[in-house]
């Protein structure tokens, strides 16, 4: 009964990292040129924030989840190829930079640079 428990957990594994691992490469060609979610609003800001470790849709969707939950965020797009993720933000709203690094480095990825337009 053990071994075959055993069995199954195994092949449950590996039928599952299999599948993820498709879906992280189909959705990373996707992203590559960049993806919005949300919308831009174009009286607010404009934050391109340069971003070390973003490899896969996985870590753009949780940027993505993020910073959308913050009523003062529009809309973000998260350039894989080029680790840079746009912050889009509702006019006259803005994001303290130190907040910007820490909600980040709390995801798990490390800033290098903020730049605002």
């Amino acid at each position: 009964m053990k071994f075959i428990f055993i069995a199954l957990t195994l092949l449950n594994f590996a039928y599952a990292d299999e599948n993820v691992h498709s879906h992280v490469n189909h959705q990373h060609s996707e992203r590559a040129e960049g993806l919005s979610v949300g919308s831009i609003d174009p009286d607010g800001l404009r934050i391109n924030v340069d971003v070390f470790g973003l490899v896969c849709d996985f870590c753009a969707q949780a940027i993505e989840k993020v910073f959308m939950n913050r009523n003062e965020v529009t809309g973000i797009e998260v350039d894989l190829a080029n680790g840079l993720i746009t912050i889009f933000t509702k006019h006259g709203e803005d994001i303290e930079d130190n907040l910007i690094r820490s909600l980040i480095t709390d995801a798990g990825y490390n800033v290098d640079k903020i730049n605002r337009r």
